[in-house]
């Protein structure tokens, strides 16, 4: 099966449209999809799908592959379970109506975690301008035990998170806590509760483009995916498979549709837009704060529906 390179320009492919063109039965689930598609070795593209000799620990672990981890932080959930936290503890920059609580970790001295948390409150309510979320930060350290594979981190213990989640739900609601890590080491992860470092060279990028991740965003840069990775918050190989919410997000936007240039296995992959947005690309800290003041966003209009439509969703399973 030979498939022939497709232009990087911009496809203007409607919904409908690009339904019909898409290269799989949509009813297939995705997985099976891509494993019945042959592999071919394009010496000018990538391939998403496939794990070769560049393929680093990460990449390993995100394969499902068992990778040796390292201790970054020990924690101590004795002492959260002992943490006498008040509402006075918690400042909040703006309310809406989705809340996510930041969290210093690694923090010996509570005035630096407070000035740190409250920088990164400030600067994460100007990236995500237009999104219903408000960001909130606790005013000391907390010792959650992170452990990490090269730039990935993790919970050592989810205990320790979930016992302050539910400490913290006592005096102060929120939908989600973001772990603030003093760490020169450039890391983050997504996930229910992201976690990013803040002492490094675009220690902003981690952090914005992480808490992306919690809304519900995907990643675009070339690294290995699953292909159920490939649902169409980033990356897609058909719009067959795309959930609920990104149809949703799809026909209120109706974004451009381009293909990548890279295949997963031997379909082509496509994206949104033909500008780099942060999910794809990564920005210095000065870069941002310059992209801020202008009061422009580091996200695309289809990434800023997604993730109110997220939202949406969250705050309507809770209500009920």
């Amino acid at each position: 099966m030979r498939i022939r390179r497709l232009s990087s320009r911009l496809l203007t492919l409607g919904l409908t449209s690009f339904l019909s063109a898409s290269c799989g039965g949509i009813n297939s689930p995705l997985e099976d999809f891509v494993n019945r598609s042959c592999t071919i070795n394009y010496a000018d593209s990538f391939d998403y799908c496939t794990l070769n000799e560049t393929s680093d620990p990460v990449d390993q672990l995100m394969a499902g592959n068992s990778v040796p981890t390292k201790v970054l932080v020990e924690g101590d959930l004795e002492e959260i379970k002992s943490m006498d936290l008040g509402k006075d503890n918690i400042s909040s920059i703006k309310d809406r109506d989705y809340k996510i609580l930041l969290v210093p970790v690694g923090y010996g001295n509570s005035r630096q975690s407070k000035l740190t948390a409250g920088y990164f409150a400030v600067v994460l309510t100007w990236a995500f301008k237009g999104v219903n979320v408000s960001f909130s930060y606790l005013d000391t350290s907390v010792p959650i035990s992170i452990e990490h594979v090269e730039r990935f981190p993790m919970f050592t213990n989810k205990e320790e998170i979930n016992t302050l989640h539910d400490k913290i739900e006592n005096v102060y609601h929120t939908n989600g806590l973001a772990i603030l890590l003093n760490s020169s080491k450039c890391i983050g992860s997504g996930g229910e509760n992201p976690i990013f470092s803040t002492e490094c060279s675009n220690s902003l990028n981690m952090a914005i483009h992480e808490v992306g991740h919690a809304l519900g965003l995907g990643d675009g840069y070339k690294r290995y995916y699953s292909p159920r990775e490939l649902d169409g918050r980033e990356l897609f190989v058909s719009s067959g498979f795309f959930g609920s919410d990104v149809l949703e997000a799809f026909k209120n936007v109706q974004p451009p549709v381009k293909f990548t240039g890279n295949y997963c296995k031997c379909l082509p992959v496509y994206t949104y837009y033909e500008e780099d947005d942060i999910m794809d690309i990564t920005f210095s800290n000065s870069e941002l704060l310059g992209l801020l003041r202008e009061g422009k966003s580091p996200f695309n209009p289809f990434q800023i529906e997604l993730m109110n439509i997220k939202i949406r969703n969250a705050l309507g399973k809770t209500k009920k």
